[in-house]
């Protein structure tokens, strides 16, 4: 299979069909792996040493043949929060750096890449939100913003309804981690 962009998406739910409390998701241009090890790498992040953590991992592909040619290949894994919330995070953490690691090693002869401006990073930012919860970006507004090395942190919120911190981070310009942390806002949390 052919794709010139893949996605590993991992979302921690506190129960299924309920929004992520937090999302972390990387995404490598010309990937240089088998697709099958990006599907078999999101499952052992959810079964680590024969562990059982109540997950589903979901793989879609699609292809496209209009005019340009590309593909995406995207694995998305949604685990239960308690992944984080019982100190399993910094060997979660470990695991997911070591699939970005790999994912990082496409070649990327050709590709120039580019460092995220402020409005690069907060369009984005705001485009991973809004895809992430389903949500249109133009109701979010920035209430902070950060750059440390090539690392964007930008904060959103969601009028009165939770408000979001996302960090982007980029390596060569090519591949980048997102990372969302949502919190609702007490009267939203209440009601919910």
């Amino acid at each position: 299979m052919y794709a010139d962009r893949a996605v590993l998406l991992v979302r921690f739910v506190e129960e299924r069909g309920v929004p992520a409390e937090e999302v972390w998701e990387v995404t490598a241009e010309r990937p240089d792996f088998d697709f099958m090890w990006l599907y078999e790498e999101a499952r052992s992040l959810a079964t680590p040493e024969g562990a059982h953590r109540p997950s589903v991992v979901d793989v879609r592909a699609n292809r496209t043949d209009w005019g340009g040619d590309s593909g995406t290949f995207e694995v998305a894994l949604t685990v239960s929060k308690w992944v984080l919330d019982q100190g399993a995070t910094a060997a979660f953490g470990y695991a997911f750096s070591e699939c970005v690691s790999r994912m990082r090693t496409g070649p990327t002869a050709g590709l120039e890449g580019t460092h995220l401006s402020r409005q690069e990073a907060t369009e984005r930012a705001r485009w991973k939100v809004a895809a992430a919860y389903k949500i249109d970006a133009d109701r979010l507004s920035i209430t902070s913003e950060e750059i440390s090395g090539d690392s964007w942190t930008i904060g959103l919120a969601d009028a009165g309804q939770a408000t979001y911190e996302v960090t982007l981070a980029q390596e060569e310009g090519l591949v980048v981690t997102t990372r969302i942390k949502r919190t609702l806002d007490p009267g939203t949390a209440a009601a919910s």
